[in-house]
């Protein structure tokens, strides 16, 4: 609903001004965009025609108080207009019909009236209007292009929609669904124009939530990163909760404070296993599993949640042979387990990511489902109806990165209203979630006074409305032009040292530095503590800064200010330079291209941790 009546209010309303009276053409009135205009120049009072591709989408247009409806296929339209409305044509007309039902449709527009251009394809400029048919007027517009030109606009006119709809003077527009086996039925469905409304592809039902008893004592826990602060907190609290068999995995041998965790654990009665291997090594992870599995051939084998977590097994396993060659084709770790187990009937299946990764350090993309690096055998096993829960973290308590940057003195995070989450919270929130039959979430104590009077600039701090109702202190104002559009202002000489002095700035408060501290150019800034989850958040101020979309490894081919400056210099169109190349060591170009931005995400946190990401980060 909302696209297509966002689309259509921006432009019967903001743009063309519909009054009470007027008359407007809707072309294909019976489609999405076309239904939600129908109903909202109907509720502005306006006297409406349309057109429609069948005689029952035409049918059913009438029995909406459309006036006249007519031929989408035919440019007879034009014609039947000008006889109903005694020659004078509408005052808006909504069209995206192409060819020459452009030209037939700017015959039926009235002087001054509006041409309002939804279509992609052979559409005119304003120049081209212009010259043919002075004094109309004529805007070619796409809902989502003006959206990102000017944020603001959108909760307004999304709070008129909803009302509309709470009211009842907004109806929900009418849907065709195709289960999502079907999505190709329901593409061809949609070619041949056979629709009404909307096409939805329907997911397969979601997996039951495990029973009241989640965790059992009969039952294997596996937890990859199972050796980290986070794991062993994980580890802990299933054996609170009744494990007694865990299985933990660790690329090294066990930290003098794993150790201890372990013992500990051991003298309470849980038998615990340590097995040092990759989790995305398909061999090694296809033979633990297997063996797991002869041990406890009458027994559920679950696997656990440092980064990944699935449930008991109720059969034999698949042929391991076939399973090492589809996981081998698939690497890293959450796809590794999730080729190795897609065959049993899990109880548990759970990734863990960090919240920065998931967009919060850029808040105002925390609506978004969080696109994780572990996310693509999530979003596979959702698909299949398979459990599936993914969650992103804010820092935890009592061990890990964010422990010892606060031990340091340096917490980034505090500053800005983010908590620690403790433990047993965290874990308490995990099982709520899964009781609840969550699929994904972020997970984040957050002070909002606090995070609300640190928001960087350019982030609106309505995009919180529930938080922003509360006093804080007003956000950064949102600078009147870009920092490209700023820079080309200054003297070609002077631009370089503004923007590197722009990203020192930045950089400075992603760090938590004083806003004086010196920072040497070509000096890495991971050698200054810029970490994984600060490189994102860096990126991401950037990328507003600077007003256009940068790539996921920024900061792995530029990871110094003076490299950095000389590549985005060449990027805004500042200077004729060829822009630098990228790091030695880095992934060739076209090896970047063909990774999504949360594969590259990854590789951008692996190589400023300084070596292979773990599992669960």
């Amino acid at each position: 609903m909302p696209v297509a009546f966002l689309t259509a209010l921006f432009g019967l309303q903001r743009i063309a001004g519909l009054r009470r009276g007027q008359r407007v053409l809707i072309h294909a009135g019976a489609g999405g965009v076309g239904l939600a205009a129908v109903q909202l120049a109907l509720r502005a009072g306006a006297t409406v025609y349309a057109t429609a591709g069948s005689e029952d989408k035409r049918a059913f247009l009438r029995s909406l108080g459309v006036a006249q409806v007519m031929d989408s296929r035919s440019t007879g339209f034009a014609e039947e207009l000008k006889r109903a409305t005694q020659g004078e044509g509408v005052h808006v007309l909504l069209n995206s019909l192409a060819g020459d039902f452009i030209p037939a449709g700017l015959s039926v527009v009235a002087p001054g009236g509006w041409f309002l251009e939804l279509g992609k394809r052979g559409i005119w400029t304003p120049e081209a209007v212009a010259a043919r048919h002075p004094g109309l007027r004529y805007r070619a517009y796409d809902f989502g292009d003006e959206a990102y030109a000017d944020p603001a606009m959108v909760a307004p006119l999304l709070d008129e929609v909803l009302a509309g709809l709470a009211d009842g003077s907004l109806r929900p527009l009418p849907v065709t669904p195709f289960d999502f086996e079907r999505a190709s039925e329901a593409f061809r469905h949609m070619a041949q124009a056979r629709h009404t409304g909307k096409l939805v592809l329907r997911l397969p039902p979601a997996p039951q939530a495990a029973p009241a008893g989640l965790v059992r004592a009969d039952a294997s826990y596996l937890i990859t990163g199972g050796l980290g602060a986070l794991g062993l907190h994980t580890a802990r609290g299933l054996a609170q909760r009744g494990a007694r068999h865990l299985v933990l995995l660790g690329r090294r041998a066990p930290s003098a404070e794993a150790q201890a965790a372990i013992a500990a654990l051991r003298g309470s009665g849980v038998s615990v296993r340590v097995a040092a291997l990759d989790a995305a090594d398909a061999g090694a992870m296809g033979a633990l599993l297997a063996e797991l599995a002869r041990a406890r051939a009458a027994a559920p084998a679950r696997r656990g949640a440092r980064g990944r977590r699935a449930g008991r097994r109720r059969a034999d396993p698949p042929d391991l042979g076939a399973l090492r060659r589809r996981a081998a084709q698939q690497g890293g770790g959450a796809r590794v387990l999730h080729a190795l187990t897609r065959e049993w009937p899990l109880d548990f299946f759970v990734l863990y990511s960090a919240a920065a990764a998931a967009g919060w350090a850029r808040p105002a993309s925390a609506p978004t489902p969080p696109p994780t690096p572990n996310s693509t055998p999530w979003r596979a096993r959702a698909r299949a109806g398979l459990p599936a829960l993914s969650v992103g973290w804010g820092a935890w308590a009592q061990g890990g990165m964010a422990t010892q940057l606060a031990a340091s003195g340096r917490d980034p995070w505090a500053g800005r209203g983010l908590k620690p989450i403790e433990p047993e919270l965290g874990l308490q929130r995990l099982e709520a979630l899964w009781r609840e039959g969550a699929t994904h979430a972020l997970v984040l104590p957050i002070d909002w006074s606090a995070f609300l009077s640190h928001l960087p600039a350019g982030v609106d701090a309505a995009l919180f409305p529930a938080a922003a109702r509360r006093p804080a202190p007003a956000a950064e104002a949102v600078p009147d032009a870009t920092l490209a559009a700023r820079l080309r202002q200054l003297p070609a000489g002077q631009r370089r040292g503004a923007l590197m002095a722009h990203l020192a700035e930045r950089a400075l408060q992603v760090l938590g530095l004083d806003a004086g501290t010196a920072i040497d150019p070509r000096r890495a800034l991971k050698d200054i503590g810029l970490d994984s989850l600060m490189a994102v958040e860096l990126r991401n101020a950037l990328t507003r800064s600077i007003g256009q979309p940068l790539s996921a490894t920024l900061l792995f081919d530029y990871p110094n200010l003076d490299a950095l400056t000389a590549y985005l210099m060449r990027a805004l169109g500042l200077e004729d330079a060829p822009a630098p190349q990228a790091t030695a060591g880095a992934p060739a170009h076209g090896e970047l291209a063909a990774l999504s931005d949360e594969e590259a995400e990854a590789l951008l946190m692996q190589e400023l941790s300084g070596g292979p990401e773990s599992p669960g980060t």
